[in-house]
């Protein structure tokens, strides 16, 4: 992504979030089970889910 210019954030942000919180994913995860809920409840996003 250093090469291109997003022009449209919001895209980038939408695609990111449906990664971050596609809960099938998660569930395979026990790490982050914790993280992602904090997440999902008060918008608190750490390295862990990145």
């Amino acid at each position: 992504l250093r090469e291109k210019i997003v022009l449209d954030p919001q895209w980038m942000i939408d695609a990111l979030k449906s990664l971050i919180t596609a809960q099938m994913f998660i569930m395979h995860n026990p790490a982050i089970i914790k993280p992602w809920y904090e997440f999902r409840e008060k918008g608190k996003l750490t390295h862990e889910l990145i």
